[in-house]
């Protein structure tokens, strides 16, 4: 009997691992979700069922990390319409990022045995992805849509992010993070997290909404949405100072990059038609193209509210004006576009 090629063996191989990435996702996830029965049946110590939760966390965003780098230097390879490596590797940057800041953690929490100070090392890692996952997103979907529409995204986002940032500022974040926080730089910090976070989400379902809806590019949405949801509670628990790890929250940061890390393994990419069209292309509908100001009207009647109360902080007013001018330009964009 003739053997099989020792390639189509390892291509046969791959094609398995490839074709369940969503269950290769669900591992790690379980493990950190079982960690505090697991740490109880092992008869572990708290400290060990710490270190353990956060080495998982790193290994996984690492393991995004390095898929994402892969599939880069596979759509590098593959050199046709629609294949944009510098996205995929602008996402190997951002996980790697956040991979970096939780090995930080790490060594505070579980090696130092120290309370993580506030700012530190761990934090420019975390904030490193959310300033580089909306350009990721942005980038992978390049082909897909105009370069307009792209910056308009992007936009998008940004307003997004910084309306919703003001209402929360505004009525509840303000207030709370101003009573913890013990420098003026751990307040930005605390700030920039959620804000981060919704840029890259609103991105990503801008971006959705004027591309074909391509399964890697959803995935990534997901992912960058876990990410969101988590930080903003990262933030809340921090200020009221109830986080811990191994709850829920580790749970949702790593769901979030098991399924960048599984998004990678998909296959498909965003893909032009020959014409220079969006083949089958997701038009964003009228009420996706008026999403931006729907939180912008929000947040300024909240800070006429309040101004009506009291007297307005500096801080509010100087996010309002940018708020505006970032509105102004997303206008002029639509105009041009």
């Amino acid at each position: 009997m003739t053997p099989r090629p020792a390639h189509r063996s390892r291509r046969r191989s791959g094609d398995r691992w490839r074709s369940h990435p969503w269950l290769l996702a669900a591992l790690p996830v379980a493990l950190v979700a079982l960690a505090d029965p697991l740490q109880r049946v092992l008869a572990l110590s708290p400290a060990a069922g710490t270190a353990v939760v956060g080495v998982t966390e790193a290994a996984v965003a690492a393991a995004a990390a390095v898929l994402s780098g892969l599939r880069a230097r596979r759509e590098r390879a593959a050199d046709g319409p629609g294949r944009r490596p510098g996205g995929w590797w602008l996402l190997t940057a951002a996980t790697g990022s956040w991979a970096a800041g939780q090995c930080a953690w790490v060594v505070y929490e579980s090696v130092l045995r120290v309370e993580v100070p506030a700012p530190s090392f761990a934090d420019v890692g975390f904030l490193g992805f959310g300033a580089l996952a909306p350009l990721a997103v942005v980038a992978i979907s390049h082909g897909a849509v105009r370069t307009t529409s792209r910056v308009r995204s992007l936009l998008d986002g940004v307003i997004i992010a910084v309306a919703l940032f003001l209402i929360s500022w505004t009525l509840v974040l303000g207030v709370l993070v101003h009573q913890v926080a013990p420098s003026l730089l751990a307040l930005l910090t605390s700030a920039a997290y959620p804000v981060s976070d919704i840029i890259a989400l609103t991105t990503a379902l801008a971006v959705l909404s004027r591309s074909r809806a391509d399964r890697a590019l959803v995935g990534i949405s997901v992912g960058v949405a876990l990410m969101a949801v988590s930080d903003s509670l990262f933030v809340y628990l921090s200020a009221a100072g109830e986080f811990s790890t191994g709850g829920l929250l580790d749970v949702l940061w790593t769901a979030a990059f098991a399924v960048i890390a599984a998004s990678t393994l998909v296959r498909g990419s965003v893909r032009e038609s020959g014409d220079g069209s969006v083949a089958g292309s997701v038009r964003g509908s009228v009420a996706l193209k008026a999403l931006p100001y729907v939180p912008f009207a929000v947040a300024t009647v909240v800070v006429v509210v309040e101004a009506a109360r009291r007297p307005l902080a500096g801080t509010t007013l100087a996010v309002l004006v940018v708020l505006m001018t970032l509105v102004f330009v997303r206008q002029a964009l639509v105009v041009l576009d």
